[in-house]
């Protein structure tokens, strides 16, 4: 059997990023779009001329390429997750399909998220308490890499404190306490109102 495409139309979907200790980095995305006609469902791919760009091999990920700092605090992460969260469904209705992005009672269509674990850090250099319980606004930053052309950047625009906390709970894993922290990347309402920026050096 010879080599074939799969074609969608109407894609749409999300992304995330997963930054954990020992492993590499990576980008998931997770897709949701409609058949085509018959016969298009699976076609022949057009390979004529195709050229793949080269890539700086991966590093895994650990503290020493990996710097995350929340509220300009740096922590000692043993994961990291940045997600887009956009909400994609079917919708349906008289002679028409599609797929959308929709909003329920968690939210908007646009729902981008983070979760870190890391270890708590002394409270009389770090505390975050008094952060979470005012719903107060950080910035939040993720840099992977030490060589230039192999350096990503993901973070708050602009270093705008725009991550809020909304949920923190610990435990003790190896005799050291540990500490997981998810929130909520908002717009921040500049020209561009994004929640997010993505920058390779």
């Amino acid at each position: 059997m010879g080599p074939f495409a799969h074609e969608t139309r109407m894609l749409r979907g999300t992304l995330t990023f997963t930054f954990t200790e020992k492993q590499l980095p990576r980008a998931s995305f997770d897709g949701l779009g409609l058949f085509r006609n018959a016969g298009e469902i699976q076609v022949a791919p057009n390979l004529t001329g195709l050229a793949l760009p080269s890539y700086p091999a991966p590093i895994e990920v650990n503290v020493e390429n990996t710097l995350i700092r929340l509220d300009a605090f740096t922590l000692g992460v043993r994961e990291a997750v940045i997600t887009l969260n956009n909400k994609t469904q079917l919708f349906s209705t008289t002679g028409e399909r599609s797929i959308v992005f929709g909003k329920d009672a968690d939210g908007d269509r646009r729902n981008a998220r983070f979760r870190v674990v890391f270890e708590l850090p002394d409270l009389a250099s770090k505390n975050y308490a008094s952060s979470i319980a005012a719903g107060t606004f950080l910035a939040f930053t993720i840099v992977h890499g030490t060589t230039a052309g192999n350096i990503i950047e993901i973070g708050t625009v602009a270093g705008t404190p725009s991550a809020q906390i909304e949920s923190f709970t610990i435990e003790d894993v190896d005799n050291r306490t540990m500490a997981t922290m998810e929130g909520v990347l908002v717009p921040t309402g500049g020209a561009g109102n994004n929640e997010l920026s993505l920058v390779t050096k």
